[in-house]
């Protein structure tokens, strides 16, 4: 019985064993089949809590990876913005230089037609003086 007593309770002293032998109550056996069923269920117990924190760790890094994303992206798109403001401008100036440039081309053209114009009058006028030093020419000469 003491082998016995001490398979069940690995921890009991002598005086444990000697009064547990004397009572000779079968309740001691199963006071400590249920401690020990206590003590697998506490382990079990707590190996669930552990389990369950680890996850939770696992939940939290990852949130907090999550938050880090959100950041990296909030910076991204500031970035971007910056950029896009530039490109809008940009845009902006180059439509504004368009608008500068076609003006002077429609100017261009007018100066062009008016230039045109006032060859051909200069070519006319200066035919008319040929055409009378011409005739100047031959008059003079008695030709005409």
């Amino acid at each position: 019985m003491e082998r016995q007593y001490k398979i069940v309770k690995p921890d009991a002293t002598q005086a444990e064993i000697a009064q547990a032998i004397d009572s000779d109550s079968p309740q001691i056996f199963a006071q400590s089949v249920l401690q020990s069923t206590r003590y697998g269920d506490a382990n079990r117990a707590l190996r669930e809590v552990q389990t369950r924190h680890d996850d939770i760790k696992k939940i939290e890094k990852t949130i907090l990876e999550l938050q880090q994303l959100f950041i990296d992206m909030e910076t991204l798109v500031t970035d971007q913005g910056v950029v896009m403001d530039a490109a809008e401008q940009n845009t902006q100036q180059a439509d504004a230089h368009l608008e500068s440039g076609n003006q002077q081309v429609d100017t261009a053209i007018i100066n062009a037609r008016s230039a045109r114009r006032k060859k051909w009058i200069c070519l006319i006028i200066f035919l008319i003086i040929v055409l009378i030093v011409v005739l100047v020419v031959l008059k003079t000469t008695g030709v005409i």
